[in-house]
């Protein structure tokens, strides 16, 4: 076994970095992208007032949405279990079922 290197390490993430960003666009790891990127952060008036805390704030506020996505999607797999159980109950324990007919010609 070859004893390890961290030159050779450092290498080799190098030439994977290179082969990675080889694969990507040129302006997505850009200066630009970043600066545009971090100016969707940034808060509106009047939230703003305080260019310390506006960065505070951004990141709050990106957090915080972020947990209501992640509340929502919690809700809509409770809906949906809670769907299929109504579902089941009302199919199998009581024996009811839907039917649809195509609409007469006119």
């Amino acid at each position: 076994m070859d004893e390890f290197s961290w030159q050779s390490f450092a290498d080799g993430m190098s030439r994977l970095w290179e082969r990675f960003r080889a694969q990507l666009p040129d302006d997505l790891l850009s200066r630009e992208a970043a600066t545009e990127l971090v100016r969707l952060t940034r808060p509106v008036e009047p939230f703003n007032y305080f260019d310390l805390a506006a960065p505070i704030i951004g990141l709050a506020g990106l957090v915080t949405g972020l947990l209501l996505v992640g509340v929502a999607l919690a809700s809509l797999g409770t809906l949906l279990a809670s769907m299929l159980a109504l579902g089941f109950l009302l199919t199998e324990v009581y024996g009811v079922s839907v039917e649809v007919d195509d609409f007469p010609a006119p």
